[in-house]
């Protein structure tokens, strides 16, 4: 019986692959077959993610580093690994965030009346122009070929948290950026699903890797997860007669 989590030479970018999830997301893909690229703002750790992952897996990991906030490097790293691999099946939007993202020696949480108006659009520009940025720019290669898949990571904090105003509405936009992701593809199985991590966002480390796929690549493939979340359809399957959105929730 196929595996369903047989990614054999399909080519993914996974944000936010420096660091947490999306290592171990990079882990998970590049184990199954996958040609993975991970990107980030820092390239010390996407270079000792891509050894350490590519040393696991048994796979070479590609590195590039790009802003994802910035529209031009958005669309620059897509058109590298299109031009290098000729294709784009698989996005995990999952670089994203709260105030400790932005920079050392911001408080971990604020209230609303306190929060500057350019952490404000930091927030948003990491948690929701970022992604959108990058699914503008990889969606005309999977309507092309008529095929692929979008993970965006989102978060238990997106129906609204105390003191993560910025954080939580960034996840709430995601989310319905995925759903008009998902009805703006038509016809074509393009796949989008909205993958929240917990309440406070946070999974456990990426050297674990039971509790990883939960997160992304099984709360999309797995056959038998439960509940009203679960997904009702696999990534590169036979597409339903109208495209479908599913959600996941990663094991704290």
């Amino acid at each position: 019986m196929p595996s369903l989590m047989d990614l054999t030479d399909r080519v993914a970018i996974v944000t936010g692959g420096g660091t947490g999830i999306g290592a171990a997301v990079a882990r998970v893909f590049a184990e199954h077959g996958a040609e993975v690229v991970i990107t980030s703002r820092n390239e010390t750790n996407l270079r000792k993610v891509a050894d350490a992952v590519g040393s696991a897996a048994g796979k070479k990991i590609a590195v590039i580093a790009s802003d994802q906030t910035k529209p031009d490097q958005a669309h620059e790293l897509v058109r590298k690994v299109a031009d290098q691999y000729g294709r784009i099946d698989i996005l995990v939007n999952n670089a994203g965030g709260v105030n400790i993202q932005l920079g050392p020696g911001l408080p971990s949480t604020e209230a609303i009346v306190d929060t500057p108006v350019d952490r404000w659009l930091a927030m948003i520009d990491l948690n929701l122009n970022g992604p959108f940025f990058l699914t503008r720019a990889v969606l005309p290669h999977m309507l092309h070929r008529g095929k692929g898949a979008i993970v965006n990571h989102s978060s238990g904090a997106s129906p609204g948290l105390g003191g993560f105003a910025g954080y939580g509405a960034g996840k709430a936009a995601l989310e319905s950026l995925t759903r008009a992701s998902t009805a703006g593809s038509g016809s074509v199985p393009t796949r989008s699903t909205s993958a929240p991590s917990g309440p406070s966002g946070h999974c456990r480390p990426w050297n674990r890797p039971d509790s990883i796929p939960a997160c992304t690549a099984r709360s999309r493939l797995s056959a038998g997860a439960a509940s009203r979340r679960r997904s009702r359809t696999q990534l590169f399957s036979s597409p339903p007669t109208r495209p479908a959105i599913s959600t996941g929730r990663c094991s704290r």
